[in-house]
């Protein structure tokens, strides 16, 4: 069965098309009318939508209408209740944070947890412990909202552009602030996976978001880390497939 899962974030909208649990594509931020006709030339049988930054249900209405023989699904607290004790805080965390959570389950066995990091422009660092929970995580700024932050609150600092080669200090101040950008962000995952360790016996990290591939590859294979850009989207089909097209996994 193919599908359309759509993660609505604070700065890009990603439209994940899978086929079962294969994903096939992504488009960022296409115009209505070119992804109706995706969704119609792939015989897509289900739409599912998550947002953090805007109320979905216009969207999700828009296709209802142009759409009526494809179940479209909005992923809120309604649909998060189906997960039981699975899920702690259940209505007091944002419903990507608990996607992203789903998505990192796709990979795990039995009796795996894993800390899971999800960065864009907030970055997210949650935990799914041994027992396939969710118990909940962090907020702090994403990488490039630091470096905007800085420019924006102060003075003389300028606002940096992207970082393509890592410096443990810099030699200037434009250098200094990518450094202490990319040192921030990596401790702070670091810290986290130790007190996963600590607190949860988990030694997988996942990594996902717009930012995160680069930091992956940083962090190396020393730290157990897993990148895969999809989490969020892998995670809504899973909850699609779950509780809505069961017979077509």
């Amino acid at each position: 069965m193919t599908s359309l899962t759509i993660d609505i974030g604070n700065t890009q909208i990603k439209y994940d098309f899978w086929d079962g649990n294969e994903f096939l594509k992504r488009l960022t931020n296409p115009n209505f009318e070119e992804v109706i006709n995706l969704v119609k030339n792939d015989k897509v049988r289900g739409i599912i939508i998550s947002s953090v930054s805007r109320d979905p249900r216009q969207m999700a209405e828009k296709f209802r209408e142009n759409l009526p023989e494809v179940t479209t699904v909005i992923f809120d607290n309604k649909e998060i209740e189906r997960y039981g004790e699975l899920i702690k805080y259940k209505g007091k965390v944002g419903a990507d944070r608990i996607a992203a959570y789903l998505g990192a389950k796709v990979f795990l066995s039995a009796g795996e947890g894993a800390l899971i990091v999800d960065m864009g422009t907030a970055m997210t660092l949650d935990i799914a412990d041994k027992n396939g929970c969710y118990c909940g995580g962090n907020i702090s700024a994403g990488f490039k909202t630091r470096l905007k932050s800085l420019a924006g609150a102060t003075a003389f600092l300028p606002e940096v552009e992207n970082i393509h080669k890592y410096i443990s200090f810099g030699h200037d101040t434009v250098s200094s602030l990518q450094s202490g950008a990319v040192n921030g962000v990596m401790g702070e995952i670091i810290f986290a996976q130790e007190r996963a360790k600590k607190e949860f016996d988990i030694r997988n990290t996942l990594i996902t978001g717009g930012d995160s591939e680069w930091f992956a590859k940083l962090l190396g294979k020393e730290r157990d880390c897993r990148w895969d850009p999809y989490l969020v989207g892998r995670g809504l089909n899973s909850h699609l497939h779950q509780f809505y097209f069961p017979l077509q996994r």
